[in-house]
């Protein structure tokens, strides 16, 4: 019912849409928020699985940029899925992301 929803509105919905599969949805919600802290590892998850090589390329270097080296191990471990093959997913398309 908010016309102007806040900035995790988008993030946490794109988050939901990767649970789900739909992962251009999900970029849709999280690349609306400016190098996102704890969930830009869903963005890279995303570029991974639809092999979008530069814009995982793109995204590492702004963290680089920004002095930022996530331990993407630790951040895919604290998010609290109790379907596990969600957080497989989270998990090969960072792997895929980071391996471009």
């Amino acid at each position: 019912l908010e016309p102007f929803p806040p900035l995790w509105f988008g993030e946490f919905s794109g988050i939901v849409a990767f649970a789900e599969g739909r992962y251009a949805e999900a970029l849709a919600g999280i690349e609306a928020v400016p190098l996102p802290a704890w969930d830009i590892m869903y963005a890279l998850a995303c570029y991974g699985l639809m092999g979008e090589k530069l814009k995982a390329q793109a995204t590492l270097s702004r963290l680089k940029e920004a002095g930022r080296s996530p331990d993407w191990a630790l951040g895919i471990s604290r998010e609290p899925y109790s379907d596990p093959a969600i957080r497989d997913r989270l998990t090969e398309g960072v792997r895929k992301a980071l391996a471009f």
